[in-house]
């Protein structure tokens, strides 16, 4: 799933997150479980791979599971009148499917560059998808 569980963040994205204001100090990833799948109202994936994985594994849970930029972009075309868990199910009625073409490239020891990139892309996405889903407007960044 996304990582293996105890893996640290890479150190090129940990120095992006920091020149954006956040940290990722004491982060670890971990496998995806039935329970945090409970818990979650919304599982968001950067590769679509990820996403297929969860959804074979966990059927029941497919209508959460979404990759990243696909969420961003059905939240984009739908009506802009609700938020929270009426936003997630009117993005859920116009979703594009999801696929490779979707996915946020993994900068895994892949330099500065890759990382300030993917970087860009998740930022973009969540520029979009926080205040739909929470309310919350988002401050521009880098």
């Amino acid at each position: 799933m996304p990582g293996f569980p105890g893996n640290a963040m890479d150190p090129t994205m940990a120095r992006e997150l920091e020149s954006r204001g956040a940290h990722g100090h004491g982060h670890l990833s971990r496998a995806v479980s039935a329970e945090i799948l409970d818990a979650a109202d919304v599982v968001l994936t950067l590769e679509f791979a990820h996403r297929l994985r969860i959804t074979e594994r966990w059927p029941e849970h497919a209508p959460k599971v979404f990759g990243l930029r696909q969420l961003a972009d059905a939240l984009g075309r739908s009506p802009a009148d609700g938020e929270g868990l009426a936003a997630l199910d009117a993005a859920l009625a116009v979703s594009r499917p999801d696929s490779l073409s979707w996915d946020v490239a993994d900068p895994f020891r892949q330099g500065t560059s890759a990382a300030r990139r993917c970087a860009a892309e998740i930022d973009e996405a969540l520029h979009v998808i926080v205040p739909r889903l929470t309310g919350i407007r988002v401050a521009s960044g880098n």
